[in-house]
């Protein structure tokens, strides 16, 4: 039989590890904005609402065909000049038939999101998404992996408790 005591660990450590996942994610989903949300703009180009971009933010966009532009290029941006115009990523990832490019520290500002379907017109419209608080969200991040970690051990706490629980010798 397992001890009482070992049971009210179980269970404080199940209770801790749980709120601790669900703070996170919780608090995560909060941080970070995304859409795939754009409208026709011209010929053959397609423009997300405005993105209102702090210094500190980070811009993702997951697709091909997609540039991220300032409020002063939006006028200025076509097919043609789009590899120009458009901002350079920080970095760029290449993924199983997609692309993603992040854009870390960019100027505050308004930015918006063009795409031109000629580019790549298998593909459906990209995802862009803002993330505000990237130091937050690493934290959030780290909280989520010790609970995690805490419903684990309490599961191994459990296991080392029914052990010792039992006493094979015969009186």
């Amino acid at each position: 039989m397992v001890k009482k005591g070992v049971i009210a660990i179980f269970a404080v450590m199940l209770v801790a590890g749980s709120l601790m996942i669900a703070l996170g994610t919780q608090e995560s989903s909060s941080l970070t904005h995304g859409s795939d949300s754009f409208v026709p703009s011209g010929t053959g180009r397609y423009v997300s609402p405005p993105l209102s971009i702090n210094s500190s933010y980070v811009l993702s966009v997951l697709g091909s065909g997609a540039f991220v532009v300032n409020s002063s290029g939006i006028g200025i941006i076509n097919y043609k000049n789009a590899y120009s115009v458009g901002l350079e990523p920080a970095r760029m990832l290449n993924l199983t038939n997609n692309t993603e490019s992040i854009y870390t520290d960019l100027p505050s500002g308004t930015y918006y999101v063009i795409y031109f379907p000629a580019d790549s017109p298998q593909q459906a419209n990209p995802i862009y998404s803002v993330q505000t608080d990237p130091g937050l969200a690493n934290i959030l991040s780290t909280v989520i992996v010790v609970g995690i970690s805490v419903i684990i051990a309490s599961f191994i706490v459990l296991a080392v408790g029914s052990f010792m629980g039992r006493d094979d010798r015969k009186n």
